[in-house]
């Protein structure tokens, strides 16, 4: 939930990728620590585990692929 937030904070609020001071003061995750504090404080520790579900999914669903993918290439380049 940390990483998504500073990712997609600045699609909230309307933001381009100008790095000026003034857009700079608006931004309202800046770092790590201060996105978990303002989650915690905010949403409860309930809201780090947002989203965790669908991206549990995918992680594994691209594991899985990766893994099958390179067994069929191995078992192709053997044979």
């Amino acid at each position: 939930m940390i990483k998504t937030r500073l990712q997609t904070q600045n699609m909230h609020i309307g933001i381009t990728r100008d790095t000026s001071d003034e857009i700079l003061k608006n931004v309202k995750y800046k770092d790590i620590i201060s996105t978990f504090k303002t989650i915690i404080k905010k949403e409860g520790a309930s809201g780090l585990a947002k989203g965790a579900l669908p991206r549990s999914i995918q992680a594994s669903l691209s594991g899985a692929l990766s893994w099958v993918s390179y067994e069929v290439m191995k078992n192709l380049l053997i044979n």
